[in-house]
């Protein structure tokens, strides 16, 4: 049955799941860590968010029969489970579920470890939650958290009761004190930096860079913390931070951020980290000399010691620079060093 899930999951085949689900039960057969995990992640992928979350009423069915289950005891969830599940409900857009699911999570005792942080952070990556991620990276640093000010209104509707969340919905008596997390880790900071993202939509006419500086100063103190505390960046934390600069129209500070990329020791620039300067350098149409710098890196890319053979996706981001700076010349000669560029 694990092995038919598996195929389920990766065709995203929720209908396909669901049948098996029955299946196993009828065979009189309990599901265990593998079984529950890989139904989330089917469900998930075929964006059925409801159902998915059901799977923790499955388990609680699966040994209903047992006697600590007709006495009322939760029936143990697996780590692993809850950590497929808060990834669930980012990528349907559901931050104020996954934030009752973490609560939840939290208040049936169970330490959510490194693993489980990051699947509350990938989350919040995923539906762009960043209260949340800055929220639940300053309880990882173990400094004051400011409560999420997601509007209520917004927020989707709660998940379906079930046996592991009580009559009330809210937290018992007997709830357990929680544990320290533990600390972040680059990883932690690298996905508060994605969560820091402005939504699809948010640029102004006529430019691809946004007039709200928000995201960029949430990276900045993303970054800020991770120096603080001593955790040492890496090309995905660069390469995060220059799209945020991009998204605001501020190529001079991504043009920063790539030379600081390059004079950190171990920390080696690759082709999205310069695509993401390309679009930056792009966006700032004011200052021509970003367009030399873009130009500088193309061409230390495919001629340096060390070079590389750009995508087609870096290909494009360079001459839309270029052309942004009326450099139509420089356009059409990066144009032809690689695939033709439609723009």
């Amino acid at each position: 049955y694990n092995t038919l899930l598996k195929g389920c999951m990766r065709s995203a085949d929720a209908a396909g799941a669901e049948v098996l689900l029955k299946d196993l039960s009828a065979a009189g057969l309990k599901g265990d860590e593998y079984t529950w995990n890989t139904a989330v992640k089917c469900f998930a992928y075929a964006g059925d968010l409801g159902r998915a979350l059901r799977v923790l009423e499955d388990i609680g069915k699966s040994d209903e029969d047992n006697e600590a289950e007709r006495l009322g005891e939760k029936k143990h969830v697996p780590r692993a489970v809850w950590g497929s599940l808060l990834v669930a409900c980012g990528r349907a857009g559901a931050p104020a579920a996954a934030s009752r699911l973490w609560a939840e999570m939290q208040a049936a005792g169970v330490d959510p470890g490194l693993d489980g942080c990051h699947a509350r952070l990938h989350a919040c990556a995923y539906a762009l939650d960043w209260e949340g991620a800055w929220g639940l990276l300053g309880e990882m640093r173990g400094g004051a958290v400011r409560p999420p000010t997601s509007s209520a209104a917004a927020a989707p509707p709660a998940p379906p009761s079930h046996p592991l969340s009580g009559s009330s919905g809210g937290r018992s008596s007997s709830v357990r004190k929680r544990r320290p997390l533990p600390e972040p880790t680059t990883l932690s900071y690298n996905l508060a930096l994605r969560a820091a993202r402005p939504p699809p939509g948010r640029n102004p006419a006529g430019k691809r860079g946004s007039a709200d500086a928000q995201p960029l100063a949430r990276g900045e103190a993303v970054l800020a913390a991770m120096r603080k505390d001593g955790v040492a960046p890496d090309a995905a934390t660069f390469t995060s931070l220059m799209e945020l600069a991009a998204s605001v129209g501020d190529g001079a500070r991504a043009a920063s951020l790539f030379a600081e990329m390059e004079s950190a020791g171990g920390v080696r620039p690759d082709a999205r980290a310069c695509g993401a300067l390309y679009a930056a350098c792009g966006c700032d149409s004011s200052r021509p000399e970003l367009a030399d710098v873009a130009l500088t890196v193309f061409r230390k890319t495919i001629w340096g010691p060390r070079r590389s053979r750009p995508g087609p996706a870096q290909f494009r981001a360079l001459v839309l620079a270029l052309l942004d700076h009326g450099r139509a010349e420089d356009a059409a000669a990066v144009s032809g060093a690689g695939a033709p560029v439609s723009v």
